[in-house]
């Protein structure tokens, strides 16, 4: 079970599955065992195994457990990843149905930790910030990676304040690290890291959609072998979009042009192929005319492939 643990943690999937499989044959029927088996079929991409798995673990330890509730968060992380959020809405809620029949022995451990950490802060003083600054005057200026467990909505005041925030890593850069991790081969967290502190998330998605493996190959780390499997394995997920994306940022592009562009990039938003929601947009707009705006072309797009 441990091994199981540490090789599904060093991306030894493979391996962790061969474990986890000894384990259950060996007839140990602990909830844990159930949840990293699902966490390892989610990871190797075995989406229906991994759901029967996790909904199992649901059924054994009982709807209001806390490894239901984690089984629940498993399947919200699922759901989200496959563009289901309606799913991963319901998953949460159901762990949070789970959290609040366990809420009272939580909301007093927490109370505790607050209490302790105010104390704490009231013992600071001037004099232990002034230690602290001078002590950290000779080390290097690290970033940090802010990566959260559950799908995000983004319009809260707190995740708006963080996506601002120029020290800590955008919604954006940590949905780059999970897609690098999760989807190619031979990228672990250390080198994902690399790739956020080495380019932009719109200039890396420019250089995956042109197949510029000259700027991937630049970056700490990333070897033209490692840059020809980001092309390979994420070209198909980042498309055309990403192409137009970094060209808008580094020329500009005409208000003509930027309508298209996102008229475009909203059809695909919204199921669209590639190929088909630019075709559809070029003809919407030669019904409305260049003037058209981005809702007008969407709209007449709808409309026609419905």
């Amino acid at each position: 079970m441990e091994l199981a643990s540490l090789y599904e943690r060093a991306h030894r999937l493979d391996e962790a599955q061969e474990m986890i499989e000894r384990t259950v044959r060996s007839g140990y029927d602990f909830p844990l065992v159930w949840l990293v088996r699902g966490r390892i079929e989610r990871r190797r991409k075995q989406a229906n195994r991994a759901e029967a798995t996790f909904r199992a673990l649901v059924a054994r330890a009982g709807p209001d457990s806390e490894w239901a509730c984690q089984a629940w968060g498993e399947l919200a992380l699922m759901k989200d990843a496959q563009g289901d959020f309606a799913g991963a809405v319901e998953a949460i809620e159901q762990c949070k149905r789970s959290q609040r029949a366990r809420e009272a022995p939580h909301w007093a451990a927490s109370e505790k930790v607050h209490a302790l950490m105010r104390e704490m802060v009231a013992r600071i003083t001037r004099d232990d910030l002034q230690r602290w600054r001078d002590a950290s005057a000779g080390m290097d200026p690290r970033r940090v990676a802010l990566l959260t467990g559950f799908p995000r909505s983004g319009t809260t005041l707190l995740e708006q304040l963080l996506d601002a925030h120029p020290d800590l890593v955008s919604s954006e850069e940590r949905d780059l690290f999970r897609l690098l991790i999760h989807t190619v081969s031979g990228i672990g967290p250390k080198t994902a890291l690399n790739v956020l502190s080495g380019i932009s998330v719109t200039a890396f998605r420019g250089a995956v959609a042109n197949g510029d493996l000259k700027s991937l190959s630049k970056i700490s780390g990333v070897g033209r072998k490692t840059a020809e499997r980001i092309v390979v394995e994420l070209k198909d997920k980042i498309g055309m979009a990403g192409a137009w994306e970094a060209a808008s940022a580094k020329h500009g592009l005409s208000a003509d042009e930027q309508r298209i562009n996102d008229a475009v990039l909203a059809l695909v938003a919204l199921g669209f192929k590639q190929v088909d929601a630019h075709d559809a947009v070029r003809g919407a707009q030669a019904v409305l005319g260049t003037q058209a705006t981005v809702e007008e072309l969407v709209r007449v797009c709808l409309k026609k492939g419905a």
